[in-house]
């Protein structure tokens, strides 16, 4: 039980880390591309 559990915290987790860290590596392109 605790391993389903496990499994679908990892999978709801991982997902949602994903998605972070694309926005976040997409805004430092976007701030990159910007000349300061």
């Amino acid at each position: 039980m605790s391993r389903v559990c496990n499994d679908f915290f990892f999978k709801k987790y991982s997902s949602h880390m994903f998605i972070n860290i694309s926005s976040e590596f997409t805004n430092y392109r976007f701030l990159r591309a910007i000349p300061n």
